[in-house]
């Protein structure tokens, strides 16, 4: 974690330094700045929580370590004391956040937390990045806690974090969230209140809008708040500007030196992005040490949308890098050399001015005679093939063979014989159909292993929204249900794309083996390859607990670790 942290703060200085370098300091801009809304260290309390993907854990002394390491690595780098920080972290979200829409929009809901919960619970993590990390700067959350908006509550900001623990960074609003004092929680009668309540309590900074800030003159000139208030938010506000380096000559400056062009997307980056996607993988079951698998498989059966489809493994606000995303299934070929391009087609003899092609003949677009016999040896349906007018035309037989001027015609030697074959099985993640079962079944024939892709992706769950249910979606068990009925003996392995953890039914008995890759991010394809075929030892340690069904959990929103205590 210490790695990702660094790497994370290498990325934002030389995305920033890049910006500069172009005369764009960063005005609206979004990226350009080196002050960062990371790491999300909240608690997962309930799995359905569309925000589950974003966070470390349920577990209050392991995300309070994860969360150390993160910021140390992105504000400090390898160095223990560098003059200047490399990037500013944020601790957010500042408190008891934990639900999008479930049991009310998170604009509306008050946390009912007693003190017990609320420092046993919910502050240790905070208290790891705040005091331990000394983060730059803390996202008030949109919730209330008791009744209290947390963007205005003085006890929670200016008492906790500056009067006890005694930390001088800045406060930011998560988006809107000092405006919703009055906008959504109806805890001032007016905006001109909510600005005044919210500098007050110790906000320094509104996150999103202006609606706030822009009446706080009207705030001094009521007497609800000072001048003197607004000048210390920007003294906070400017202390991290200058450790940053922002105001000093850029020789000045250590990371400076940092580039977008050599740093972004880095094979070192890479690497890691790979390396730390595979030391998250779960392993669950692994019945008759199926795993790992072997490189001289013979055929392999890839089965779900999230096998394929690269971007669906990357989860909440992740940009597509500019080198793409491999899949599932691109990592399965490259560890069993299924590479189609390596092919050699062989055909012969060949026939010139002649075609064996008559009426009309299912044909593709090709550059020349070598591509389109290439073309007949990658289809196993095709023995013939007829190439005329850069068109390839692929046929069964010679029986339509008559002359035609430069037309070539051959019989395919040899067909390409595929280690892996895909079939979706669904039409996408939600699995709201079983149309596709069948071809499903039908590809997985003589396979020596199936590998099935389930679980979830962002219509299911993200920032804005909740899951109702544990379960896996639509008819993803039952997909699971038929392969194995259909194939009893052939070894089914499991993988789980997901953020919140999933009841899977069927799955947790019938699987011979079920590895949980989570959301792995931009190389966790290549990543899943490296645990399936053995060069990487996934763990045996979830970070979160899972439930066998829905009905196993109390009511979203109860926020009471201990709900029959009194204090």
């Amino acid at each position: 974690m210490l790695d990702v942290g660094r790497a994370v703060g290498q990325e934002a200085r030389a995305l920033h330094n890049g910006f500069v370098h172009q005369g764009n300091r960063g005005h609206k801009v979004n990226g350009a700045g080196i002050t960062m809304y990371a790491p999300n260290m909240n608690l997962v309390r309930d799995p359905r929580w569309g925000r589950a993907q974003e966070v470390y854990s349920e577990d209050p002394a392991l995300s309070s370590y994860l969360t150390y390491m993160f910021v140390h690595g992105a504000q400090f780098g390898n160095e223990s004391s560098p003059k200047y920080m490399q990037a500013a972290a944020c601790c957010k979200h500042y408190a008891a956040y934990d639900l999008e829409t479930v049991p009310s929009l998170r604009y509306f809901f008050s946390a009912k937390v007693n003190a017990r919960n609320m420092w046993e619970t919910y502050m240790p993590v905070f208290g790891s990045c705040v005091r331990a990390a000394q983060a730059a700067h803390v996202m008030c959350s949109y919730n209330a806690i008791n009744g209290v908006p947390t963007c205005g509550d003085e006890k929670l900001l200016n008492g906790i974090l500056r009067d006890q623990w005694k930390w001088p960074g800045f406060v930011v609003s998560d988006y809107d969230a000092w405006a919703q004092i009055y906008q959504t929680h109806r805890y001032c009668p007016n905006m001109t209140c909510a600005a005044a309540t919210g500098l007050n309590a110790g906000m320094d900074q509104e996150g999103g809008g202006t609606s706030a800030i822009e009446q706080l003159q009207a705030a001094i000139d009521a007497g609800m708040t000072t001048k003197e208030a607004v000048a210390t938010a920007f003294k906070r506000l400017f202390r991290i500007r200058l450790q940053l380096g922002m105001h000093d000559p850029p020789n000045m400056v250590e990371w400076n030196h940092l580039r977008n062009e050599s740093i972004v997307e880095s094979p070192e980056h890479i690497n890691l992005a790979r390396r730390a996607a595979g030391k998250a993988m779960t392993l669950y079951r692994n019945e008759k040490n199926t795993l790992p698998l072997s490189t001289s498989l013979k055929r392999i059966a890839i089965i779900g949308p999230s096998a394929v489809n690269g971007l669906l493994l990357l989860g909440n606000y992740a940009a597509t890098p500019d080198r793409g995303v491999p899949s599932i299934l691109d990592a399965v070929q490259e560890a069993l050399d299924d590479n189609p391009n390596k092919f050699q087609a062989h055909c012969g003899p060949v026939e010139e001015d002649v075609t064996y092609c008559k009426g009309p003949c299912p044909a593709t677009p090709s550059p020349d005679i070598e591509n389109c016999c290439w073309q007949c040896g990658m289809n196993e349906g095709c023995e013939f093939y007829s190439f005329a007018d850069h068109q390839c035309a692929l046929m069964t037989s010679a029986a339509g063979r008559h002359s035609q001027v430069g037309a070539v015609s051959a019989k395919c030697l040899a067909h390409y014989q595929h280690k892996v074959a895909w079939a979706g099985g669904c039409d996408d993640v939600a699995c709201n159909s079983t149309k596709g079962f069948e071809t499903a079944v039908t590809i997985a024939n003589g396979s020596d292993v199936i590998l099935l892709v389930l679980g979830l992706d962002l219509r299911q769950e993200r920032e804005g929204h909740d899951r109702a249910v544990v379960e896996l979606p639509g008819n993803q068990n039952a997909l699971f249900d038929t392969l194995r009925r259909a194939y009893p003996n052939t070894r089914i392995v499991v993988v789980l794309v997901h953020g919140g953890t999933l009841a899977l039914g069927s799955v947790v008995d019938d699987a011979s083996a079920i590895v949980d890759a989570w959301y792995p991010g931009m190389e966790g394809g290549m990543a899943v390859g490296d645990v399936l075929f053995g060069k990487v030892n996934p763990g045996g340690r979830a970070p979160v607990t899972s439930y066998l069904k829905t009905s196993d959990l109390p009511e979203m929103g109860e926020t009471n670790l201990y709900p029959s205590a009194s204090s």
